[in-house]
């Protein structure tokens, strides 16, 4: 009974120095691994803290660049308006560009053909003070001739007046000295006034 108390004891023992050892293998490999993941926990921590850094300094370059885009956004639209704004001015000034330098053709095309109706005015002009000349010309010509004209008219008349008193005269002669009247129609030559009394021309 003892042996075998003996031998239940020292299997007992054998066991539990067995277990005991493999307890002990496997918390060595525990710890051994325990520390290899603790290693590599410390290691990812860091690299998560750099990450984290890492993060951290990307979220402030993104506010940064994002500040910095709605800056640059609010100069583009700046800019724009101006850049619309003077597309507007250079448009209406090369409106009125266009518009100066039709009224400048025009005007140069009034001053082209102004020159040519000046010269054909002068020209028209000499040829009027010429036309001027030749009709002075013909009045003074004209006038000469009126004043013959008129000269000899007045010479017919006072020969028509000289001629109707001669045959006045003449009538009255040939019943005074002749005792008869002289034909109505007797002609006598043109000359000056006889006189009543002697008969005679008045020289």
């Amino acid at each position: 009974m003892k042996n075998l108390l003996s031998i239940v004891l020292s299997a007992f023992l054998l066991g539990s120095i067995s277990l005991l050892y493999v307890a002990k293998k496997d918390n060595d490999r525990f710890v051994k691994d325990f520390k290899v993941t603790k290693s590599k926990a410390d290691s990812l921590l860091t690299a998560t803290g750099t990450l984290q850094n890492d993060v951290t300094k990307a979220n402030r370059r993104t506010d940064s660049l994002a500040i910095k885009n709605d800056e640059l956004g609010k100069s583009l639209s700046q800019i724009t308006i101006t850049l619309t704004s003077r597309e507007k001015e250079i448009r209406k000034n090369n409106k009125a560009t266009q518009e100066a330098a039709k009224k400048y053709d025009d005007l140069f095309t009034l001053q082209k053909d102004g020159e040519k109706q000046l010269v054909n005015l002068k020209i028209i002009n000499a040829r009027l003070e010429n036309d001027n000349k030749s009709l002075m010309l013909k009045l003074s010509s004209l006038t000469e001739a009126n004043k013959q004209l008129n000269d000899e008219l007045m010479a017919a008349k006072v020969a028509r007046e000289r001629q109707y008193s001669c045959r006045n005269y003449d009538q009255e002669w040939h019943v005074k000295f002749k005792g008869q009247k002289s034909k109505k129609n007797s002609c006598h030559p043109i000359g000056p006034k006889r006189n009543e009394e002697s008969g005679f021309q008045n020289l």
